[in-house]
């Protein structure tokens, strides 16, 4: 049984570190007539300049929860909290503030980060699993709102059958052309025991900072159901506002500043079976 989880973990989270990535709260209610390519081409190309300058975006951290759930027990297995720093030099680092339940959430949970931390070192466009040009053709759906914001909805469809890239939708903003939501499902599954894993991750504004606010990632997994993780930014403060060694609520300094090599997704996810 532990095996099994190994590898649906393993599909599970191998695309929440995409950084792209946001959460829906409403439906597209109206349909407008369809831009020209020229349009549809700019839109794409502003959603990526968008993309990519958020990393010139002010030392920031942000505290995380995460929460993996069994089937359809309304009661996690494992909840970790984890603290982020953000800095643009450097990309991010995390530590683990706390944990409760399974050891297993905590060591998915870093695995998670790690990769996360890997990844922001990268152009926004050299990312795994960026909403780019070179991963994915766009086909515009319409105008809508996501949680009164007017947005532009966009289908994706993968160029090529990839375990990072997946079929669904994505909402952009219409004023600032920052990506509010995607969902869908992994073109291609990583392994036999996933009949689909599905993914919904949310970008929202919080106090000035463009974060990650939730994901949630459900995989069907052969004998045993479906397992799902659930994450969701509790907060977040500019570290600029942190002066010494004083900090405020739940925000404090990281402990070390840890450096990350690239590790790929099949090592990530590879978890003690003991």
């Amino acid at each position: 049984m532990l095996r099994t989880h190994a590898l649906m973990y393993k599909a599970l989270f191998a695309i929440l570190v995409s950084n792209v990535l946001v959460a829906q709260s409403s439906r597209p209610a109206t349909r407008n007539a369809a831009p020209s390519q020229f349009q549809l081409a700019a839109i794409v190309q502003g959603m990526q300049e968008a993309e990519a300058s958020l990393a010139r975006q002010a030392p920031y951290q942000v505290i995380r929860e995460y929460r993996l759930f069994s089937g359809n027990n309304p009661v996690p297995t494992s909840r970790v909290l984890a603290l982020l720093d953000f800095r643009p030099e450097d990309g991010k680092d995390y530590q683990i503030e706390e944990h409760s339940g399974s050891n297993r959430g905590e060591q998915i949970v870093r695995r998670i980060l790690d990769r996360e931390v890997a990844e922001s070192t990268k152009p926004a466009e050299a990312q795994v699993g960026a909403l780019t040009k070179d991963n994915y053709e766009f086909q515009f759906v319409s105008e809508t709102t996501l949680d009164a914001h007017p947005c532009y909805l966009l289908r994706l469809a993968p160029k090529r059958k990839d375990k990072d890239l997946m079929v669904g939708q994505v909402w952009v903003d219409k004023g600032t052309l920052l990506i509010r939501h995607v969902e869908g499902h992994l073109v291609k599954s990583p392994s036999w025991w996933l009949k689909e894993v599905s993914v919904k991750i949310s970008f929202n504004e919080v106090q000035g900072t463009w974060i990650q606010s939730d994901v949630e990632a459900l995989a069907d997994v052969r004998l045993v159901g479906p397992q799902t993780l659930r994450s969701h930014a509790l907060g977040t403060q500019s570290l600029g506002l942190l002066a010494g060694n004083q900090t405020t609520g739940i925000f404090r300094k990281p402990r070390t500043q840890r450096k990350f090599n690239s590790i790929p997704a099949e090592a990530v996810f590879q978890l003690n079976h003991k």
